[in-house]
């Protein structure tokens, strides 16, 4: 019976690290896509901005 237990613990053990080490990447892969995708919307906001500006940089004559 004691054999049984240490095996199953054993077993138990390595699927949680298994499905731990897996869930670790995956997060990871998926924090890189958000901080680009935040990248992507901070340039677009910059952009906007800018040709918002020359706009009325026109429409003022200057």
């Amino acid at each position: 019976m004691g054999k049984v237990l240490l095996i199953l613990v054993v077993l138990i053990t390595a699927i949680f690290a298994t499905l731990s080490l897996t869930m670790r990447q995956s997060t990871s892969e998926y924090v890189d896509s958000m901080n680009t995708n935040i990248d992507n919307l901070k340039a677009k906001e910059i952009s906007n901005y800018v040709l918002d500006y020359a706009i009325r940089q026109i429409d003022n004559g200057t």
